[in-house]
């Protein structure tokens, strides 16, 4: 029977621990501790781009169905 080398289960403590020393995000879950991707300018610009590009395709396709359903009822199934 072989076991994983290397795998070590973190506390809560330590995650919080280490992010108040660390300039670097990190994520805490069962145990392990992983770095965060993100957190640089260009991080931020892309996913404020993302999040306008989402926004504007739901706000077509709500004109868009509130448009085509106005006076007609609903479409055939």
């Amino acid at each position: 029977m072989s076991t994983s080398a290397g795998l070590h289960r973190y506390t809560y403590a330590d995650y919080l621990a280490l992010e108040a020393a660390s300039n670097v995000k990190h994520e805490f879950l069962a145990g392990e501790i992983c770095g965060m991707a993100g957190g640089t300018p260009e991080h931020a610009a892309f996913r404020s781009y993302d999040h306008r590009l989402l926004r504007a395709f739901v706000l077509i396709q709500v004109q868009y169905e509130g448009h085509y359903h106005k006076g007609r009822g609903r479409p055939a199934a």
